[in-house]
């Protein structure tokens, strides 16, 4: 199959709200481009769909929204505020979620504040990369590394509806990436080649909508066609030690 046809087939797929492991499938079958990095953002950002889907967030969807980063610092684009905003929500519930479990809960938090505050946002802002890096950002990460030691202001953090804010944000972000990218090829060229009036209804993935398991996100084959295990190596060399780690393929339950 041609890459070009095989890109748009992902493109409309992608941002159908179809089940995650039917997608997985579809993508194995599909050769594409190491450098389409259009394709890659779309993945990605299917991938934060699915993560918001379940309710709930892990590191994963950081690691999206900086590989998104890289890929429109890129092309010269601006990181959009929402993008910022959904960042330091979901950095702050990876966090703050800790301290409402009922065992251990001091050292789930302070583990997490190690790994994402004084490692992954402080090494951002050692290196200047401060597309992600907000006003928002560094208050939060004050009252985070306080509430290590103060009570009080422990208490306080622990109160607040973290996950709420993280999925509204998100999802304000996801819609406005999705709009920004345009419509996908085929939704544009189908209504056309078929006559119909009104088009083809956008697909975008609703963040509301149900889905299965998480995008899968595999690497190509020497031979650059994606197998059942691989699904496109469209790496940011910038990030690409951990790119490779994002797009290996999940297991499906």
């Amino acid at each position: 199959m041609d890459v070009d046809i095989a890109r748009w087939i992902a493109e409309f797929i992608i941002r159908q709200p179809i089940e995650d492991r039917l997608l997985n499938d579809l993508l194995s079958l599909l050769p594409f481009s190491d450098n389409d990095m259009g394709l890659k953002k779309s993945i990605l950002l299917r991938r934060i769909s699915s993560e918001i889907s379940t309710g709930s967030f892990s590191e994963m969807t950081l690691d999206c929204l900086e590989m998104i980063a890289e890929l429109d610092y890129g092309k010269g684009n601006a990181v959009l505020d929402s993008m910022k905003a959904a960042y330091c929500a979901v950095a702050v519930d990876c966090t703050v979620k800790f301290l409402r479990e009922n065992l251990d809960a001091d050292t789930l938090y302070f583990n997490a504040v190690k790994k994402i505050w004084r490692n992954r946002i402080h090494w951002m802002e050692i290196a200047g990369n401060v597309g992600l890096v907000s006003e928002q950002l560094k208050d939060w990460k004050e009252e985070i590394e306080a509430a290590t030691w103060d009570e009080t202001v422990c208490e306080k953090i622990s109160m607040k509806d973290t996950r709420y804010d993280a999925l509204k944000l998100s999802r304000i972000y996801l819609d406005e990436a999705w709009e920004d990218m345009g419509p996908s090829f085929l939704e544009l060229a189908v209504p056309l080649m078929i006559g119909a009036e009104g088009g083809v209804q956008n697909g975008n993935p609703s963040t509301e909508a149900e889905a299965g398991e998480e995008v899968h996100l595999g690497l190509n084959d020497d031979n650059g066609v994606a197998s059942g295990d691989n699904c496109g190596d469209l790496a940011v060399d910038s990030a690409e030690k951990r790119e490779e780690e994002m797009l290996q393929p999940l297991p499906m339950d």
